[in-house]
């Protein structure tokens, strides 16, 4: 038996292991930003000692397709304009509502979605339910004709951009 190939296999399984490893630990997150201090601002250093795995569970930059500002995806908040499951109608309602309010907001980003049955439209990227309910009342006073179906909504992922760009 010719254990030449079974011990090739297994060093080259083990250098390809350590170099996934070191790609993504050179990986830039929010963690390791924080802990450079090569910002001409820096007055010091902040050291976070956690788990290796917490680094995973952190949103990471990345670069908007459309433009070039970086983001960061993390759990927060959107207020949602609409909602309804009447499949030959709400698909059509969501976009019009849609339209009105990027009319009147045209930096507002909006998201329409649709989970059997229902279709609904929901606005913004916020990190806080608070920051999210400031904006509900903005657009309960730009359009008060719907504005008893619109409230805060927690979501898994919203983009807040880097460096509060814009």
């Amino acid at each position: 038996m010719n254990r030449k190939p079974i011990l090739i296999l297994f060093l080259l399984s083990l250098f390809v292991s350590v170099q996934a490893q070191d790609i993504f630990e050179s990986r830039n997150t929010i963690v390791t930003e924080l802990q450079s201090n090569d910002s001409e601002n820096s007055k010091g250093v902040i050291r976070i000692t956690a788990d290796p795995g917490i680094n995973s569970l952190i949103g990471t930059p990345w670069a908007s397709s459309t433009k070039d500002i970086e983001y960061i995806k993390v759990q927060g908040f959107r207020v949602q304009a609409f909602s309804g499951n009447d499949s030959r109608t709400s698909k059509d309602e969501a976009s019009r509502k849609e339209q009105l309010i990027k009319e009147s907001f045209p930096d507002a980003k909006t998201y329409i979605d649709y989970r059997p049955p229902r279709w609904s439209l929901r606005v913004g990227d916020f990190r806080t339910k608070e920051e999210a309910i400031v904006f509900l009342q903005e657009l309960k006073k730009a359009f008060p004709e719907f504005g008893r179906e619109m409230y805060a909504v927690k979501v898994d992922e919203v983009n807040i951009p880097v460096n509060n760009q814009n």
